[in-house]
């Protein structure tokens, strides 16, 4: 389903970096990373490439997720492997029940997750606001702000304007497309309109 396209990679981006103990690598510096290894930078991250990428960058761990429709529902699977020998380190897995309960479920997923990596209970219940809320409710809204990222990289430029207005158009309250927004437009000369 194209609407998980680069939305469920920023919704576990978002629900991993509320922990205080993970850090999550820059996109910017994995495409750095796969031009020097004579890759293109916009070629589809692989496991293997990931591998490669975190050993390079010695990283110790990388998170590998998937989704697969079942009927109804679908199944979000997530697992840490280490990046050194492959080895998984942790995997959850939740079945939700239809595409509205995928970025709840996706939350409750990651939280598992770092709990399985070792952070402990109370931080993940002190760091961990649910996915719906940190982002938006709306996966179309948040698939349009994950193509305003692709287009602009670290710093936005103009391309990312339409994506971002129209993430802004299904969710109004969208905070990070409303901060991206007003960046791009304070980036690229349109001092008047980042304000609003």
């Amino acid at each position: 389903d194209p609407v998980f396209d680069g939305a469920l990679k920023v919704a576990l981006a978002v629900a991993v970096e509320q922990s205080p103990f993970l850090k999550v690598f820059p996109d910017e510096r994995v495409r750095d990373t796969m031009r020097l290894m004579n890759r293109p930078p916009d070629e589809p991250v692989t496991l293997s490439i990931a591998r490669e990428v975190a050993q390079r960058e010695q990283l110790k761990a990388l998170l590998a997720g998937s989704i697969a429709p079942l009927g109804r529902n679908y199944v979000i699977a997530v697992e840490a492997v280490n990046a050194l020998t492959g080895d998984v380190m942790a995997r959850e897995q939740v079945e939700v029940a239809g595409k509205e309960k995928v970025l709840t479920g996706l939350g409750g997923v990651a939280s598992r997750l770092r709990e399985k990596l070792g952070e402990s209970l109370a931080s993940t219940q002190k760091f961990d606001v649910p996915l719906p809320r940190a982002t938006t409710p709306s996966l179309e809204a948040l698939h349009a702000y994950a193509l305003a990222l692709d287009e602009g990289r670290i710093n936005p430029r103009l391309e990312a304007i339409p994506h971002l207005k129209r993430a802004l158009e299904i969710d109004p309250d969208f905070a990070m497309a409303l901060a991206m927004l007003s960046g791009v437009y304070a980036n690229t000369n349109q001092t008047a309109l980042a304000p609003e």
